[in-house]
């Protein structure tokens, strides 16, 4: 019998560069290392040499994981960095 996917699954997932993940998150080089580091935020793909990637859906994850942190805090309560 013949497995059926859906295209979302056939697709591979995307990759993005240092300077695009750099873009969407407002964070700097070295905060975004500091954060793999602690174990806060996505970790880097090697992909051969010195070329990393982040993987998308991760990063957009992270992105919507830090929205959905500020909307549950209360009110006048600062957000903890680096989280």
């Amino acid at each position: 019998m013949k497995k059926v996917y859906n295209k979302e699954e056939a697709m591979a997932p995307r990759l993005l560069r240092r300077r695009e993940v750099e873009a969407r998150t407002g964070l700097s080089r070295s905060s975004i290392y500091a954060r793999m580091a602690l174990g806060t935020f996505p970790l880097a793909v090697g992909l051969g040499g010195r070329a990393v990637s982040w993987v998308e859906n991760e990063i957009d994850g992270w992105i919507l994981a830090r929205i959905a942190a500020r909307s549950a805090r209360p009110e006048g309560v600062a957000a903890s960095c680096p989280a």
